[in-house]
């Protein structure tokens, strides 16, 4: 049997680590295609309009502790920042311009709901390529 990691057209893959969402189906998703070490996690915790950005300091400690323990699991993984927002799709749009993935992958349908977008948007105006998986993949 081959063990030999398969080549990837994806070298560098995003994955949104947010508040709320499990994410492991984008996570496994991400993992399968490009291997651990193509896979950079950022953080986003959104914030309702007319909150305070201070009013995320526990779910960004939260986010931050999960990403911490998704890169002892998994070695490869990258992760960067973790982003209070009250606009999380355009600060997923300026982080996709900033580090230019070669993919984004997507959670539905939670990715969606926190995100404050919708697949039609998202696919309408890509900040890169995309793929959209369904929260039941399995690892």
């Amino acid at each position: 049997m081959n063990t030999k990691p398969r080549k990837s057209i994806f070298k560098r893959i995003l994955v949104p680590a947010v508040y709320g969402c499990e994410q492991k189906s984008a996570i496994n998703a991400a993992r399968a295609i490009a291997g651990n070490e193509n896979v950079m996690l950022i953080g986003l915790v959104y914030i309702p309009p007319g909150s305070s950005l201070s009013s995320a300091a526990v779910p960004v400690q939260e986010v931050r502790h999960m990403l911490r323990r998704l890169s002892n699991v998994n070695p490869g993984h990258r992760w960067a920042e973790v982003y209070a927002t009250h606009h999380p799709w355009d600060e997923i749009v300026r982080i996709t311009e900033r580090v230019k993935p070669d993919l984004l992958i997507l959670e539905h349908p939670c990715h969606f709901e926190i995100l404050k977008t919708t697949s039609t948007a998202v696919l309408t105006h890509p900040p890169c390529d995309i793929a959209i998986v369904n929260s039941k993949i399995s690892s």
